[in-house]
């Protein structure tokens, strides 16, 4: 009986489907913020470690050049930490995701199809978590659902720390669902797509909202990249037509005073109204933390600017002489890790995205279709520049759940060995002309 290679046995898929699963669930809180996927990803990693070694199985390192540059900036920025054991936690916790996502990736890549039980996995406790989600906004008693869009009240932040962490993993699930278009049913997707609407909402989250907008455009552009020229007209024409309401709506406005109150409101009564005050308190700690930057202009450490100290006129929170955290991966690493894993963490998010666009042949291999192969592919690329727009104004680097979608796209959109192996060009050794049998005299 033929062995079956490593890797590929049911365990490793069911172990894959619940790392997925829990990946978001981050609540209870463990010791040290563990969650329980950890402690799954802790027995799991030493298997795949001593299968690696003891079968000799060739791995892939994913982007370990930008990985690798991060590790030494914030080594370098290490030496000017005023807190050694935070960014000890830091850099130890940057590992374990790293590990884990080439894990992932090493897993998924070996297993036939689209994916698309995980996929539909994913959405699942989506719908769990937007449930979650509904039932604390009513537990509020703030008049649900008619607060949903209002700028006061509570934040809904269903099983994640917090709710901006919550809107990042819900605006990565919104692709997931566009990209199950014509794979799943649509008695799954519609109920799903309306719980998602109610929870995103009740997270209140600006960040999240301009990513997902990001996302969509990114997505719209490669939908109609590779759907043909009707996409490419419909495209065009929606967005046409959506122009010209605004533009209808802006003058009608302006020169006729038409919908002043709604605008008014909308600008007064939405949550939108928060933008303006999560821009200042985010400008504030910005600004604090430049001022670190100039004294330490290698890095003042992973992990510490919460560790800066603040006087009394500087008070981001009452009698807390502390800053918060950077509230931005590029500023965060800018600040705390240096120049060197600054441009590390550009080079990296430069990768995974090109890595997704150049993925359509593997994932029209995977799907056996054109048209479902451009579907996914645009969804994948609209979750990464949405989440790399997020990045802007949150720190989503130590997510479990963006590990863990980065891991699927990665490994949808890369080769099979096999795949690989025939796609290399054959070379034939030529045969002296003296023995040849086709040669002449």
């Amino acid at each position: 009986m033929a062995r079956s290679e490593p890797l590929t046995g049911r365990g490793w898929g069911i172990y894959a489907m619940l790392a997925l699963a829990l990946s978001p669930v981050v609540r209870p809180i463990g010791p040290g913020q563990t969650a329980i996927v950890d402690f799954l990803n802790a027995g799991a990693i030493v298997c795949f470690a001593a299968i690696v070694l003891v079968h000799r199985v060739p791995i892939r390192f994913p982007f370990f050049m930008p990985i690798l540059f991060v590790s030494v900036g914030s080594l370098i920025a290490m030496t000017n930490a005023v807190s050694i054991g935070n960014a000890v936690l830091a850099i130890f916790q940057d590992a374990y995701l790293y590990l884990w996502f080439v894990m992932m990736v090493e897993i998924l890549r070996r297993r036939p199809g689209d994916q698309r039980d995980l996929r539909m996995a994913w959405i699942g406790v989506a719908d769990v978590i937007a449930v979650v989600c509904i039932f604390q906004a009513i537990g509020f008693h703030q008049g649900f659902p008619r607060t949903l869009l209002s700028p006061q009240g509570n934040r809904t932040f269903g099983l994640l720390y917090n709710p901006n962490m919550c809107a990042d993993f819900l605006a990565l699930s919104a692709f997931e669902l566009l990209g199950l278009r014509r794979q799943a049913p649509r008695w799954f997707l519609w109920p799903s797509a309306l719980l998602w609407t109610v929870a995103f909402l009740s997270t209140k989250s600006n960040g999240g909202l301009v990513a997902l907008a990001t996302g969509l455009v990114a997505w719209g552009l490669v939908r109609a990249r590779y759907a043909g020229r009707q996409a490419v007209y419909r495209l065009a024409g929606a967005a046409a037509i959506g122009a010209a309401v605004v533009l209808a709506l802006w003058w009608s406005s302006a020169g006729f005073g038409v919908g002043g109150k709604l605008f008014e409101g909308l600008g007064h009564h939405s949550y939108l109204a928060r933008m303006s005050h999560s821009g200042e308190e985010r400008g504030a700690i910005w600004q604090r933390l430049e001022e670190s930057f100039k004294k330490a202009p290698l890095g003042i450490g992973p992990a510490n600017s919460t560790m800066q100290p603040l006087d009394v006129s500087q008070q981001e929170r009452a009698g807390v002489f502390m800053s918060k955290e950077s509230h931005s991966d590029y500023l965060g690493y800018a600040i705390e890790r240096g120049p060197i894993a600054f441009l590390a963490l550009l080079a990296f998010t430069w990768m995974a995205i090109a890595h997704v666009l150049r993925g359509r042949p593997a994932l029209e291999q995977r799907t056996g279709s054109v048209m479902v192969a451009g579907i996914m592919l645009a969804a994948l690329a609209g979750g990464l520049v949405g989440s790399s727009v997020h990045s802007l104004v949150i720190e989503k680097l130590h997510f479990r759940h963006f590990w863990a979608y980065l891991a699927v796209i990665v490994a949808l959109t890369t080769p099979t060995d096999s795949e690989s192996q025939e796609a290399e060009p054959k070379v034939e050794k030529e045969e002296p002309a003296c023995v040849s049998s086709t040669s002449s005299i």
